[in-house]
């Protein structure tokens, strides 16, 4: 802009804030409009700039409006996040024994339970690093976990050799104790809470004939469940509130999936034809529920992943439970599809879009043979923060020799 009319454009500034004659409405009118096509060039958008600007007084004079309209992101800005996608990643590895659960309050607070050789381990996730949580008293796996957050978490044993005395342990960020009144002949594979007074715990007992077993505590005792019959045994327990609760498991012998509504539970209608095994139940919502064989866990109703073949998958729509199918057993490991052997029907991970469940590539584990048994790794437990941030957990190798490991799926 000219010096002569910066000298227009503030005389135009004077005119405007003090009470002048109305001949020189004419002259203030075109003073203005002369200093806004200086100062932001020709086109609506210059209007907009000028009349909307919410910047200090002394914005126009330090800014260099010929440069204004030629501002461009840096070059490492160059929409990088468009352009990428989630990959899954051996996260961590090698150690002896398995990994039977994972949960979180948070991607930079990770819990990750299981076994090693003569004790249970109990792992935790910083964000930055996988290490071994300190002062866990027990001998036995570790085979569920949940929490209310990362200082009041639950974790149920299962004997390494029964009949031991399982039980569930408490964590409140600093040491561990033994929940008390707890059935000692127990075996705990699934815990869920709606609150820190509202959590239950299901298993089997540990000595033939087995049983079912399902308590409930209420923020200042456990007890056994009323209404479940002791022949009904559950692999998972999930809910949306303290008033819509599923468990899913064995009711004398078949598959059945109970709902708790906060008085009673009662047996819901499954499939006929339904086989195999539940293992896992997880929803969005009371009428977006999904039931699979081993793991499942997603951010929505469109978001869902899931450990296994998603032909064993049921979901339930709020009326009814209906099979899900998916695509055909795939090879999902690193090797080439004509060169794998192994086939166990536990190493895939698929996800669901809201309309298909389709298999995700898994990497094979660090140092296996990629075409022997060994390198096919069984996942048994699934969890994540996001969409993109998702772990998952379980053990590779053959025979006697297994070797616990850790999945992610991020950037």
């Amino acid at each position: 802009m000219t010096s002569e009319l910066k000298q227009h454009c503030r005389l135009a500034v004077r005119l405007k804030t003090k009470s002048q004659p109305c001949f020189l409405l004419p002259l203030l009118t075109l003073a203005l409009l002369a200093c806004a096509i200086a100062c932001g060039g020709a086109g609506a958008g210059s209007l907009e700039r000028l009349t909307d600007d919410d910047s200090s007084a002394n914005d126009d004079d330090n800014d260099n409006d010929d440069n204004d309209d030629d501002v461009s992101p840096p070059a490492d800005d160059d929409d990088d996040d468009d352009d990428s996608t989630p990959q899954w990643s051996v996260m961590w590895n090698g150690k002896p024994g398995s990994l039977f659960d994972v949960w979180g309050s948070s991607g930079f607070d990770v819990f990750a339970s299981g076994d090693q050789p003569l004790s249970g381990v109990f792992l935790h996730y910083d964000g930055s690093s996988w290490s071994p949580v300190p002062g866990v008293p027990s001998t036995d796996n570790f085979s569920a976990i949940w929490g209310i957050s990362a200082r009041d978490i639950y974790a149920g044993e299962r004997p390494a050799t029964p009949p031991s005395s399982p039980r569930i342990l408490h964590y409140d960020g600093s040491t561990w104790s033994a929940v008390p009144g707890i059935p000692q002949t127990d075996s705990f594979g699934a815990i869920w809470g709606s609150s820190a007074t509202d959590v239950f715990a299901a298993g089997t007992t540990s000595e033939s004939p087995y049983s079912g077993v399902t308590l409930h505590y209420d923020g200042s005792s456990w007890s056994p469940v009323l209404g479940i019959p002791p022949t009904d045994a559950f692999a998972a327990v999930w809910g949306s509130s303290a008033e819509d609760v599923f468990a899913v498991g064995t009711c004398g012998g078949p598959l059945c999936i109970l709902h708790y509504d906060g008085f009673s539970w009662s047996s819901m209608t499954i499939p006929d034809g339904t086989a195999g095994q539940f293992g896992s139940v997880w929803g969005s919502s009371s009428s977006d529920v999904f039931v699979s064989a081993t793991g499942i866990w997603g951010s929505s109703w469109s978001d869902a992943f899931t450990i296994d073949d998603p032909n064993g998958i049921l979901h339930y729509d709020g009326s009814a439970w209906s099979p899900m199918t998916g695509p055909q057993r795939l090879e999902l490991l690193s090797a080439p599809l004509e060169t794998r052997t192994s086939d166990n029907g536990y190493d895939w991970i698929w996800h669901y879009d809201g309309f298909t469940w389709s298999g995700m590539n898994l990497p094979a584990p660090p140092g296996a043979t990629a075409n022997s048994h060994s390198a096919t790794p069984i996942l048994r437990g699934i969890w994540g923060s996001s969409p993109s941030d998702v772990f998952a957990v379980g053990q590779y190798g053959y025979g006697e020799t297994w070797n616990s490991i850790i999945y992610h799926y991020g950037y």
